[in-house]
């Protein structure tokens, strides 16, 4: 299955890198949500529903809400997978949640951070709030029902 193909949600890879890293060379919290959010992105741009397919429809693409829980450390160098998937599909908001997990080599790999992502949709120039294009929540709903199914 492509990346592109409907309902499908994909890992992000990432290296830790030194901009990433505390003086002692652990990812600063701050960090995380930022790497889920790239993720969150990168995904729904390959679904046509991101910020610039939004956008030329005179739509913007708004967080309203995060809630991140950690686990455990990350540190300089480790390689991540950010792992997203949509949680709930509202008129106007829908809701993702992202794993940042650390890969092992030979065992498990290790989670170290999750959290939950609220987006709502707004008009780009009043700023207004406006319910999902029904495209957008129709791909969001494929996607969700996708990540049931496995």
């Amino acid at each position: 299955m492509s990346i592109t193909d409907r309902g499908y949600l994909f890992p992000i890879q990432k290296r830790v890198e030194h901009i990433d890293t505390d003086a002692s060379g652990v990812v600063h919290f701050a960090r995380y949500p930022s790497l889920m959010e790239s993720a969150i992105l990168e995904n729904l741009d390959a679904h046509a529903m991101g910020l610039h397919a939004l956008e030329r429809v005179g739509l913007s693409l708004v967080v309203v809400e995060v809630q991140v829980k950690y686990f455990a450390p990350s540190h300089f160098l480790d390689c991540l997978s950010i792992e997203v998937k949509v949680k709930r599909v509202q008129a106007a908001r829908f809701f993702i949640e992202a794993f940042v997990y650390r890969v092992e080599q030979d065992k498990a790999n290790t989670l170290l951070a999750s959290g939950i992502f609220t987006f709502a949709v707004t008009q780009l120039q009043e700023g207004t709030p406006c319910a999902l294009p029904k495209s957008i929540r129709e791909t969001l709903k494929e996607c969700m029902n996708d990540a049931c199914s496995k």
